[in-house]
């Protein structure tokens, strides 16, 4: 148990002000509030992020709430942001797309400036839409390899063409993930021009 008191002096400064503004809005309106900040553990270097509900009893006025530990939290979230990044900058194609419409559903930037399309327009685009030497059957061919089972990855070069209709080669890897018991491609694409 902490008062309003001892955590204002281990939020760091730059909380100051939002815990202020918290504790006048909440008095005012009588609305419970919440809010997430990062305090120093007494006695220690450490930061802990903290998530805070309060609430305020106007007829004793005070002001009383929780106060939970959300670091891991936190600190999960910072981790799937900085994979997402690095993801997203990685000079390869990366795509993920439906197994059954076989629509992207993610595209990384690399896609979006090697093709020249948008994200919404290739979110509306399937493989077949950029892959000019393969029709249905030779890419479910591929497809069938992983949805059965029969190997964890499937590599192979191919062609893809441009909005502007100019072609480059490329080496593919697939795979096959469920998610959510939810069959999704994930596709990892290396320009293979300067080999």
């Amino acid at each position: 148990n902490h008062s309003f008191d001892e955590i204002t002096q281990l939020c760091l400064p730059e909380y100051k002000p939002l815990i202020k503004q918290a504790l006048e809005y909440l008095i005012e309106t009588n609305k419970p509030y919440e809010f997430d900040l990062k305090i120093i553990i007494p006695g220690t270097t450490s930061v802990k992020d903290i998530y805070i509900t309060a609430l305020y009893d106007p007829d004793k006025h005070i002001v009383y709430g929780t106060v939970r530990d959300i670091t891991s939290i936190t600190q999960l979230q910072n981790a799937k942001q900085q994979l997402a990044q690095i993801i997203d900058q990685s000079i390869n194609e990366v795509y993920v797309f439906d197994a059954q419409t076989l629509k992207f559903e993610y595209v990384n930037q690399a896609v979006v400036n090697n093709l020249g399309y948008t994200v919404s327009e290739l979110n509306n685009m399937t493989p077949l839409d950029i892959k000019p030497d393969f029709n249905y059957d030779k890419l479910n061919s591929y497809f069938n390899k992983l949805i059965q089972g029969n190997d964890n990855k499937v590599v192979f070069n191919t062609i893809h063409k441009r909005k502007n209709n100019t072609v480059y080669p490329v080496q593919v890897l697939l795979q096959l993930q469920v998610i959510n018991n939810r069959k999704l491609f994930f596709a990892v694409v290396n320009d293979i021009t300067s080999q």
